[in-house]
């Protein structure tokens, strides 16, 4: 038993978990994406990982979150070696967007979107509704949000880092 995180620190330079079976994969142009973190709240979670991984699955969502899951990866997997960055895009935010609201319509519910998070997210898929291009936007079971930049986004990359002056960034 092992969790996507760890799948991630073993397989590079993609991880693929499907099921029980892990692998690496690569995506050539994609496979060295520059990481940087936003880190919105360094405070402990007050729902766990593990704690979240079960409450989801009270969520009346849940079943067709598992549907939509498959279809996604298959879209994403497209994507990638279609070099697609916009529809990598779009699929990457859905893809956490869906998760978060799993937590939202879970029994309890619970959320790590506070306010603060709701406007970074707000800004960021602004500036890809007004540049077109940006950074690929996710965030795990936390209120950190995670960016993801190709090789060829250097200068968009500080652009972007210096709107977040008043928020911790690891890079």
């Amino acid at each position: 038993v092992g969790s996507g995180s760890s799948c991630r620190s073993f397989f590079y330079p993609w991880a693929i978990w499907e099921k029980d079976r892990v692998f690496a994969k690569s995506y050539a142009k994609y496979d060295k994406l520059d990481h940087v973190l936003l880190v919105v709240s360094r405070s402990q979670k007050h729902i766990s990982s593990s704690k979240a991984h079960s409450l989801v699955q009270t969520s009346g969502n849940f079943k067709l979150r598992m549907n939509n899951v498959k279809k996604r990866f298959m879209k994403l997997n497209e994507a990638l070696e279609e070099d697609n960055w916009k529809e990598i895009f779009n699929l990457v935010w859905d893809e956490f967007i869906e998760v978060h609201k799993l937590f939202h319509t879970s029994k309890p519910s619970f959320s790590y979107c506070d306010k603060n998070v709701m406007k970074i997210l707000e800004r960021l898929h602004s500036w890809w509704d007004w540049h077109e291009d940006g950074p690929l936007v996710t965030m795990d079971a936390g209120p950190n949000i995670h960016l993801l930049f190709r090789q060829d986004q250097r200068a968009i990359k500080k652009r972007i880092i210096d709107n977040f002056k008043d928020i911790e960034i690891i890079s």
